[in-house]
């Protein structure tokens, strides 16, 4: 993926067009590449940046196509690492994949425009916990979280135990991330942990259209918000650094 330099364009892996004063950004598939290679993150990194500095848009909605973020890209993903790797070599591999993936969620926290999260299909931990970063988040009738990371020997990533205490309380956190698991959409809204489930059929319109009314918030009142909301931001640094720590 060659990121051009306005905000608009499509490649096999992402989709970024607007749609009055919304800024929607669609991942269709190789995500999972995206979040391991320097490379093709900083496009991304690029799009954040194209999306921030567009005066016209006012909101940014994150998509997915329902397949993309699923276990089974998953495990095919983890599959298809080097089985030879030292142990060294597998060590950093997953530091940059970690490190690529929050600031990935920096950068969502860090938008002086809300931010919605529309979710649909199987959606893994790592994207699970940065969803959770978003403003808003809603999500297709047939969306599942799945905890599957027990399953693969390694920790729950996105930011998962940082975020995960602070909408549904320690315990259940606690009670969540040592099970092996599928979370519904009706689930997590009562976890309170997505704001709307909506028709999976034609999902991407209901959620352009779920949207409208928070376009019409005062940037500036999005902005001081969003800046409150954010004193904990050290506290989040911290974190990711102890993360990087015990890889």
């Amino acid at each position: 993926m060659r990121y051009k330099k306005n905000f608009e364009f499509e490649s096999e892996q992402i989709k970024c067009y607007t749609n009055e004063n919304i800024g929607i950004i669609k991942f269709k598939s190789n995500v999972f590449d995206i979040v391991s290679n320097l490379d093709e993150s900083n496009d991304v990194f690029q799009i954040f940046k194209a999306a921030s500095e567009d005066s016209n848009v006012k909101l940014i909605l994150f998509l997915n196509d329902s397949c993309c973020f699923s276990e089974k890209e998953y495990s095919e993903f983890l599959n298809s690492l080097i089985e030879d790797w030292t142990r060294i070599e597998k060590s950093m591999f997953r530091q940059r994949q970690i490190n690529i993936l929050n600031r990935f969620i920096m950068e969502i926290i860090n938008l002086d425009k809300i931010v919605v999260s529309c979710l649909s299909g199987n959606v893994v931990i790592p994207f699970f916990g940065t969803s959770l970063s978003a403003d808003f988040r809603y999500a297709s009738e047939d969306m599942v979280y799945s905890l599957s990371h027990l399953k693969h020997k390694v920790h729950p990533s996105g930011a998962l135990p940082y975020f995960l205490p602070k909408y549904v309380g320690f315990g259940k956190a606690n009670e969540l991330l040592f099970s092996d698991r599928e979370i519904s959409a009706r689930e997590a809204m009562k976890l309170g942990l997505i704001n709307e489930i909506l028709p999976k059929d034609d999902f991407e319109r209901h959620c352009i259209r779920e949207v409208q009314s928070l376009i019409d918030i005062d940037p500036i009142v999005v902005k001081t918000t969003k800046h409150l909301l954010r004193f904990s931001e050290k506290e989040l640094s911290m974190y990711f650094q102890k993360e990087i720590n015990i890889c």
